[in-house]
């Protein structure tokens, strides 16, 4: 999470820049990382404990240019923070064809808010689980648990931005699709809601506008929905 000014990365430590006064943080020093980077604290015995060991560095995925799609279907080149970027290096954002809209890309080509930014959060959200299975849900067998994504939508995301989100994006609208399911018991699902690409009047509805922030009994329910664009 960045701040004014600068910010701070849990695994790689502050954005530099900032004017608020902040605690010394300690990073561990990393063999072949250049030694010009003035935070950075190496370990020694007896002063920190060492982090837990996972495997050498060398073994560990390479910093530098990586490829990926943003949530509008973009191409984009990931340059790690070596590359005169201003920060320190990152691992280029996991990317996921099924869920392009989990990357918020920056000027840096990393994932998150610019350097140095907050990011300003709605107060309304839907709580959503979206089911990745190639067969509909109500077509699986009794039992199946297909796996999911977990994520908060904000209400304002409209139906045409979270059907691209999660990767409907195919030229013939109508094969984009959206369906809201629900879990009818003895490991069954069923549909209630269903969307198509070209519904303009649909598109245009927000997560708000379909009901999915609406608390129940105090708690914000759990929405179900499974996409398909083919």
């Amino acid at each position: 999470m960045s701040f004014p000014g600068g910010g701070h990365n849990p695994a790689f430590g502050r954005d530099p820049g900032t004017t608020r006064t902040v605690e010394q943080h300690v990073y561990y020093g990393i063999p072949g990382v250049l030694p010009h980077f003035p935070t950075m604290v190496y370990y020694y015995p007896g002063y920190y404990p060492a982090p837990p060991y996972t495997a050498p560095y060398a073994a560990r995925p390479p910093l530098g240019a990586a490829y990926g799609i943003d949530e509008t279907g973009q191409f984009y080149h990931y340059i790690s923070g070596f590359n005169d970027s201003g920060r320190y290096p990152q691992p280029a954002p996991v990317i996921d064809p099924d869920f392009p809209a989990a990357n918020l890309i920056n000027g840096t080509g990393g994932a998150g808010a610019e350097p140095g930014f907050n990011y300003f959060f709605p107060t309304q959200h839907a709580k959503v689980h979206v089911l990745k299975c190639a067969e509909p849900p109500w077509r699986l067998a009794p039992g199946t648990v297909p796996p999911y994504y977990k994520t908060y939508i904000p209400a304002n995301v409209t139906v045409a931005e979270l059907m691209m989100g999660f990767g409907a994006q195919n030229p013939d609208k109508a094969k984009n699709q959206l369906w809201e399911v629900y879990e009818q018991g003895g490991g069954c699902w069923g549909w209630k809601e269903h969307v198509t690409g070209d519904d303009e009047i649909m598109m245009a509805r927000t997560v708000r506008d379909m009901g999915w922030c609406e608390k129940r009994n105090g708690h914000l329910p759990t929405t179900f929905l499974w996409f398909s664009k083919s």
